[in-house]
Parts: C-alpha cells; structure tokens; sequence
C-alpha cells in the first residue's frame, strides 16, 4: 500500500492515453468527412492491412536481435 498513490496516477495516465485517438483515427475522419463512407472503409482496411503485416514483420526483427547481456546475467542467477 506503500505506493498506491504512484500506482494509481501512473494507471490513470495509461488510461487517458490507451482512450485517446490516434493519427489513424483523425485520417479516417477526414476521409470520410471528405470523401465519404466508402472511402473511410477502404482506409480504415488499408491501415488493418498495414498493421497486419507490420506485426510479423516486428516479431521476426525481434527473433533476429541477439539478446540483451542482462539476459544472461538474470538467467545464470537462477
């Protein structure tokens, strides 16, 4: 209970920035308020799309790095 209150200010932070919109939101309104629904649909699919191969393509760049020095160091602790 020591640190309740830094716990909670910190959770509250990640919360309004979890809830908050980001660039791909403001890009699909404005497409839609420019060009209408159909245009925001195929936005909003384009950036699933890119988000979708982006994923993966950050997993196999994380499986290529070799692990941090502190990795071993916590490892050989055990």
């Amino acid at each position: 209970m020591q640190y309740m209150n830094e716990f909670l200010t910190i959770a509250l932070v990640h919360l309004v920035a979890v809830a908050s919109p980001g660039p791909d939101f403001a890009v699909v309104v404005r497409n839609s308020v420019a060009y209408g629904r159909r245009t925001a649909m195929f936005t909003s699919v384009g950036i699933g799309l890119a988000i979708l191969l982006l994923l993966p393509h950050g997993y196999l760049q994380r499986l290529a790095m070799p692990p941090p020095p502190i990795y071993f160091t916590l490892r050989s602790v055990r």
